[in-house]
């Protein structure tokens, strides 16, 4: 394996904040480059303290979230209002490849630094703006966050049950595929830029994303809502099938069963006879797989069976015989399953202010790049060192720019 790492010797501006910038900015230092986080004096950028808490000796402390987010980075304070501070965040635009920000909607323009200027300023920065909606949207002017976009995006309005309101997922569901999408769109400008030379404006919306991620559903426009509908087809039964609670209070307690209709429908009477219900594959009434299709009564008869077994021995015996199967598995449940840090996705990490806690690195594998977990910064922890290193300020000069506060 290379001791260089894919992006060893990028240089990455990040002005991000809360959530669908700053995993896209992770990753890249994931990945190699050098990420410095841009945080206003003090208070630092708002997921860092987000209910904007007074503390007694004015540190702002760590939290979980923040450490999930911010791995990999270096923290540099700037006061972005300050004429002085503008002048500094030139400097780093001119000495970075890359530049990054999530704020509302005209915020780094009325700053002073529209795409033009910045290009102007380094024509070889790759510029990535992540907003809420596209500039041609009639919700243009209206900041993004997480919850609001699942609903404006049209995900929300898949989820849920039949006659029941729309559900909003805990899952950032717009915020990290964001990010996601930032991150492939940075990369690709980086390598065109190999060619040609010059750098250029990356532009992620979250509504776009969202409705991305949805793609599939655009072939189905005339369903309703219902999680059950969905699955109303060709093939059946397809569902979640409650199964025998592994332990108490168990939420979870379900498998995904879909079975095709198959030629001779040898999958169906494979699955009945794993029931020992060699009657219902006899069954007229469930001759075929649109007939099976949403069949409430033959899915209380699936059931009958789920409910008198662990959901992992339901997937397990199921995927063993070519039948497709899923387990519902709960974060905790997955956190807790060895392969997980035997593939090195999860890890536990030794924080030195949060102490032993678990944190996942990237669900990508590259064979001559290795994936490391560096700590997430305190509020300006770098502030010399990259004032020093990357403007080549002196002390005399950082010590000035401190006691005026615009660092």
């Amino acid at each position: 394996m290379s001791e260089n790492k894919a992006l060893s010797g990028v240089r990455v501006l990040d002005l991000t904040q809360m959530a669908a910038g700053p995993i896209c900015t992770e990753k890249l230092g994931m990945l190699g480059a050098d990420v410095i986080k841009v945080e206003q004096p003090i208070i630092g950028e708002r997921g860092r303290n987000d209910n904007l808490k007074k503390y007694p000796d004015g540190k702002i402390p760590q939290s979980y979230k923040w450490a999930l987010l911010h791995s990999n980075k270096k923290s540099v304070t700037l006061d972005l209002k300050l004429e002085e501070g503008k002048k500094l965040l030139e400097e780093f635009i001119k000495k970075c490849d890359v530049m990054i920000e999530n704020f509302g909607p005209g915020t780094i323009e009325r700053l002073g630094f529209p795409w033009e200027r910045i290009h102007e300023i380094n024509p070889r920065i790759i510029f990535c703006q992540i907003k809420g909606y596209g500039k041609f949207s009639p919700f243009a002017k209206f900041g993004g966050m997480d919850a609001l976009i699942q609903a404006s995006g049209g995900l929300a309005a898949q989820t849920g049950l039949k006659d029941s309101p729309p559900v909003i997922s805990n899952v950032a569901l717009a915020d990290i595929p964001s990010g996601d999408y930032a991150l492939a769109g940075i990369l690709a400008a980086l390598y065109q830029r190999e060619h040609s030379g010059r750098g250029q404006r990356v532009e992620i919306n979250m509504q776009e994303v969202v409705m991305s991620i949805s793609r599939l559903s655009l072939s189905n426009t005339s369903q309703r809502r219902g999680v059950p509908m969905q699955f109303i087809g060709a093939n059946g039964p397809k569902n979640l099938f409650r199964c025998k609670p592994r332990y108490e209070n168990d939420e979870n307690n379900y498998c995904f069963i879909a079975i095709r209709d198959t030629p001779g429908q040898k999958m169906w009477k494979t699955f009945c006879g794993i029931m020992e219900r060699p009657d219902l594959a006899e069954d007229e009434r469930y001759a075929t797989g649109p007939q099976r299709s949403g069949n409430q009564e033959l899915e209380e008869e699936v059931t009958k069976w789920t409910i008198q077994h662990d959901k992992l021995d339901v997937m397990k015996v199921l995927c063993e015989h070519g039948i497709n199967a899923g387990a519902t598995l709960s974060i905790e449940e997955l956190a807790q399953m060895p392969d997980m840090k035997e593939s090195g996705f999860l890890r536990d990490y030794d924080h030195p202010k949060l102490g032993k806690i678990v944190l996942p690195t990237m669900a990508i594998r590259l064979s001559d790049s290795k994936i490391d977990i560096e700590p997430s910064p305190d509020l300006g922890e770098q502030t010399e060192e990259i004032y020093k290193e990357v403007l080549g300020l002196t002390d005399e000069q950082i010590a000035d720019l401190k006691a005026r506060k615009v660092i």
